[in-house]
Formats: structure tokens, sequence, C-alpha cells
């Protein structure tokens, strides 16, 4: 069995492509593994023609494809070979883009970027809403009720341990502390450059410490970030989340919306808010299904 990772829109191999990679291998003997991992999105015409050359050439002996997003496109047609086209439907900005724009304008119509799937893994209550709402997949099997492959993951305690012994040496500080982990992506706006405070107890940790922010997840104990993908994964531990006003993009703006409370207006109200993000989290359950249930189940029962 072949078994071929999808990502052509800059995301690269993706940490849900990571946890289905080493999981998968354990389930399946013998499986072979490959990846299409790059971003064909760009001006240069020889460029673009070029990655359409190299994408057609993935797609021929494909065998089972897992994508992350929309890059799936025609030319799977041309392949003889391709079996099941399973999205992993996570979190991604556009996805806010989408529902907003659906919100404005309740008449638009529905959008044909996964038409294409044989199977959509609805990784959270906020993808099957928008799923419903603003693309056109009414026909394709979904699976509700299942978080993605990187939420399952940071829920399971022997991985958190093994990522925090394994960065104790360079980062003591979360020997004695909990973490709170600031990750920030996309264009900063213009204002003051502050992270918030936590009390004595806590430390702050950043990827510019030099640290991958996926691995992040695996130390926080709580969260304040702007990119909605890392806010969907983490929010399947049901740890305090908070949402960084940072660079206006579609998450911010979905958030700034529907769940103004999970803002972080300022550093000086962020001890407060840790306290209350214990009892308040209607956020972490419209990002992410719960994590008790292997998704991993869920993708060979649709592969098998």
């Amino acid at each position: 069995m072949k078994i071929s990772f999808l990502s052509s829109r800059g995301r690269g191999f993706t940490p849900d492509f990571a946890v289905l990679q080493t999981t998968l291998r354990k389930h399946l003997p013998g499986v072979r593994f490959q990846r299409f991992c790059a971003n064909e999105i760009s001006r240069n015409p020889y460029y673009a023609e070029g990655m359409k050359h190299k994408k057609a050439q993935f797609y021929q002996g494909a065998g089972h494809i897992i994508c992350a997003d929309m890059s799936l496109d025609a030319q799977v047609g041309q392949s003889e070979t391709v079996r099941e086209k399973l999205l992993v439907g996570a979190c991604y900005d556009y996805f806010f883009k989408a529902m907003l724009t659906r919100e404005d304008n309740p008449g638009a119509k529905r959008l044909r970027s996964f038409m294409l799937h044989s199977h959509i893994l609805n990784g959270s209550p906020f993808v099957k809403k928008v799923l419903e709402a603003c693309y056109n997949v009414g026909k394709i099997p979904k699976t509700d009720g299942v978080c993605t492959p990187f939420s399952w993951d940071l829920c399971q305690k022997e991985r958190r341990e093994k990522v925090r012994r394994e960065c104790g040496y360079r980062f003591p500080q979360i020997q004695e502390n909990k973490v709170l982990a600031v990750i920030y992506s996309g264009k900063k706006k213009t204002g003051p450059d502050t992270l918030p405070e936590p009390d004595k107890g806590w430390c702050t940790l950043t990827p510019e410490e030099g640290i991958a922010p996926h691995l992040l997840l695996y130390l926080a104990d709580a969260l304040v970030t702007n990119d909605s993908y890392m806010a969907a994964s983490f929010a399947a531990t049901k740890k305090p989340l908070f949402v960084g006003d940072y660079s206006d993009n579609w998450f911010e703006k979905y958030v700034a919306k529907h769940y103004p409370d999970y803002i972080l207006p300022s550093s000086e109200r962020f001890q407060e808010l840790l306290a209350e993000a214990t009892q308040n989290q209607s956020l972490q359950e419209l990002l992410s299904y719960p994590g008790e249930q292997n998704p991993t189940e869920a993708v060979l029962s649709i592969l098998l």
C-alpha cells in the first residue's frame, strides 16, 4: 500500500501528516509513503509550470492521498492508481474568511475547493459548520466527532512528557514552572510590542527562542496565538487559550466578532483572564473535537 501526503499551498509537511505517518506505519507493516509538500503558487510562470509538471508526476502511482487543504486539483483525474482522497479538515485561516464572507453575503455561491475529495475528516465543529455553509461538499462522506491527528497527539501524556524531557536541557525554566506559549504569525500591525506577563510559577516561551512552534504546544500549559491552526490544534487539550490581536487576520476577526472575551486586550489583565479561562471553554469546543479517540482509526477505516 502507498500513502501520499499532499500540501502544495505552502504549508509543508504538516504536524498532522507527521503524526499520521508515525501511527499508520505501526498499523500497516510494509506501507510506503511519499509526499508533495511545496508551494505551487507563484507569479513566475516558469516556476508555476514546473510545479504543475512535478505535481502531475506525484499523482502517477500516488495510491491513497491524504491532503492538508485545497491542494487537490483536476490533474488527479489523469492518474490510474489514485484511490481514496482524504481531506484532513484542520482550521486554517481561509475557513474563517469563508465563514465571515458567508455571514456578510448569505446568498454567495458555494465554493468548489474540495469537490474532488472522496472523504473528509471534520477535525472540529467549526470545520463541519463552515463546510456545510460555504462549500459544495454535500455528497462527500464525512467523519465527525474526531479531532485532527496533531490535536490527538497533543493530548497524549506520554508525548507531552517526552517533549518536555527533550527540551528540558535547553529550557531549564520549564522544569519548575508552567509554560505560557506565545506564537504569532503574519505581519504585525503597528503598535506596542508587548507580551502577556504571567505571575510567579509561569515562564513564557516563543519560537524566537529557537523552538519549533508545534513543539511549543506540547510544552504549553496556556497559549496565546493569532494562528488558527495552532489554536485549533491546542484547543483539544482544553487548556487556557487566548487570541492575540496581532495581524488582523481572518481568525482574529472571527474571534473578535463571535468570541471577544478570548481576545487578549492587554498584558495587565492577563492573570485575571488566565484564571477565567479555566471556566470558559466555548472557543476550544468550537475549534476541536475532544482528543479522546485516535483519528488514525478513522483514517484506517477509510483507507482499508
